[in-house]
């Protein structure tokens, strides 16, 4: 039997429904995920690895993002 692929994109729609459901600021989510959805939401999350992350971060940085906002 074949498992279902699961994609970025369905993690960051259950941290948007969890900081919904918790009362958490969706406006500091959603600001960040308008730079992580372009990048990965198709991606699958078992294939993510951290050189994935170090060249976004690298990319994100080389267009003026500050360190923090990247980080965050």
């Amino acid at each position: 039997m074949r498992t279902q692929e699961i994609k970025m994109q369905m993690l960051f729609d259950l941290v948007t429904q969890d900081y919904r459901e918790h009362g958490r600021s969706l406006q500091s989510v959603q600001a960040s995920l308008k730079h992580l959805t372009p990048v990965f939401a198709e991606r699958a999350a078992e294939r993510l690895r951290t050189r994935d992350v170090d060249l976004y971060n690298d990319a994100r940085r080389s267009t003026g993002a500050a360190l923090a906002t990247v980080n965050l």
